[in-house]
């Protein structure tokens, strides 16, 4: 090839080299779910837990946090707020419940939109009728906070097993 079609055709080739990396543009950032205590700083996982570890849970004992999650995601979710402990007596007397949400007895629900972004006020009580065992025993007690975007309903891994949770803390 002489050179007056070689430099015409290199010139045209990196025409449409540069035009198709324009036309790509920025790919858009990946789709998570975040988390914030103020509304304004975000992260995938709660900084730090809802409840202090070393609480003493008496019978009667109400305590909430309110925390934020954004949604920015194409598809419908729910945050879950699942209440975990190694002793069963204090699994039993601890129940949870979400602000404006229908709850189950160990765990709340609350359904989040896409590019919705929603304040949680979660809530965990302990039975007044708690019996002697909870007051008496010490107890790991945790209070896991859990998004799902599967198509079920309910809480169904309230029970402990926590290993398949997406963007779980505690």
């Amino acid at each position: 090839m002489n050179s007056s079609v070689a430099i015409p055709c290199a010139v045209v080739v990196t025409a449409l080299a540069i035009v198709v990396l324009l036309g790509t543009g920025s790919a858009r950032p990946a789709q998570t779910v975040t988390y914030s205590y103020d509304g304004e700083t975000w992260n995938s996982a709660l900084p730090t837990p809802l409840f202090d570890k070393d609480i003493r849970w008496v019978p009667g004992d109400r305590r909430g946090a309110v925390f934020h999650v954004f949604n920015d995601t194409d598809d419908d979710g729910r945050i879950q707020v699942l209440v975990h402990s190694d002793n069963s007596y204090f699994a039993d007397a601890l129940t949870v419940s979400i602000d404006g949400a229908a709850s189950a007895e160990k765990c709340g629900v609350v359904m989040v939109g896409p590019h919705e972004k929603i304040i949680v006020g979660a809530t965990v009580d302990m039975a007044f009728g708690a019996g002697n065992e909870t007051q008496n025993a010490l107890s790991d007690v945790d209070i896991v906070v859990q998004w799902d975007n599967r198509e079920s309903v309910g809480c169904g891994l309230a029970s402990g097993a926590n290993d398949e949770l997406e963007g779980t803390n505690s």
